[in-house]
């Protein structure tokens, strides 16, 4: 019977000699390598082979990797990122509610307080696009305003069928506003305020606010369990046991590695922690099988930080 004249730096466990691994948790051992025959010159060594999930330890190759997050170092990136993604949202979201609120005002001041008055027609235009048209009527008109007689003009957004009744020098009856007779609207068609505007910007920008400032606070949320992982955190290894690769639609690669190790926990001994996340450094550094350093919590090891053994 041969017995162990070694033992595990990982678990205590006893090894044998020449174990590349701890039968009992799998961490790796650094052991001797044999000599290398010498170079006859005519045939070239074959390299090494790739660990793969086949020759895992049975503990580790059965494994099903968790549900992949973001490394905690991209936090700090990710912060800056939805602080300007939020910004972006919030001007949407004011500019929808914004021209809401001017039309509402606008209509309301002119279907309340609004004077008849009429106008002579300027100009007569049209603007186009590929989802529509819009027809446009420039005017002037006569209004008594701060006590005198002044003549104001106007622009205003018509439909199809008025327009095509209009001709430039035609008079037609619009609406004004005594206490400032810059606004008005042609009378036959006074819209109301439009919902499109505020639904489209409004309701878009302020979803959008909504979730950038969610992953702000998810950002925030990183940078201090990194904060505590630089200033409480324990140092282990672990072991890659699955790696692989999903390519979207528009065939942008993402790289993802799932690694284990064992974490000490105050008062109940060692636990098995899994843990995958996106990570194209640690996918084109380390092998399946192969190990790394990880940094973590021992009161929360789920909260950990892998990186390649220097």
């Amino acid at each position: 019977m041969h017995v162990p004249t070694k033992t595990c730096p990982q678990c205590g466990a006893g090894i044998r000699e020449n174990d590349a691994r701890c039968p009992d948790c799998g961490a790796v051992l650094h052991v001797s390598q044999a000599k290398a025959p010498p170079h006859t010159g005519s045939h070239t060594a074959a390299p090494p082979p790739i660990p793969t999930q086949a020759n895992l330890p049975p503990e580790l190759a059965d494994l099903h990797a968790p549900k992949p997050s973001q490394p905690l170092e991209a936090s700090g990136c990710t912060l800056f990122f939805f602080l300007a993604w939020t910004l972006f949202s919030a001007l949407f979201l004011v500019v929808g509610v914004g021209t809401y609120l001017r039309d509402s005002s606008a209509y309301h001041r002119l279907s309340r307080e609004g004077l008849p008055a009429v106008a002579v027609i300027t100009e007569l235009d049209f603007d186009s696009d590929e989802d529509s048209i819009r027809y446009y009527v420039a005017y002037h008109f006569q209004a008594s305003f701060e006590g005198a007689t002044t003549r104001f003009q106007g622009l205003d957004n018509v439909s199809s069928a008025l327009f095509s009744r209009l001709e430039v020098g035609q008079t037609l009856e619009i609406l004004y506003w005594p206490a400032g007779p810059s606004l008005s609207a042609v009378k036959a068609e006074l819209p109301p305020p439009s919902l499109t505007v505020l639904l489209g910007f409004g309701g878009i920008g302020g979803l959008f606010t909504l979730i950038g400032l969610a992953m702000i606070v998810s950002s925030i949320i990183g940078i201090v369990k990194m904060s505590r992982l630089r200033i409480g955190g324990q140092i282990t290894q672990g072991i890659v046991f699955k790696k692989w690769i999903d390519t979207d639609a528009d065939g942008d690669t993402t790289y993802f590695v799932a690694y284990a190790f064992n974490a000490e926990m105050p008062g109940k001994g060692f636990q098995r922690i899994l843990r995958a996340e996106q990570n194209k450094h640690l996918y084109d550094a380390v092998p399946v099988g192969g190990g790394l350093m990880v940094r973590y919590l021992p009161d929360d090891p789920h909260i950990c930080r892998a990186d390649t053994i220097r």
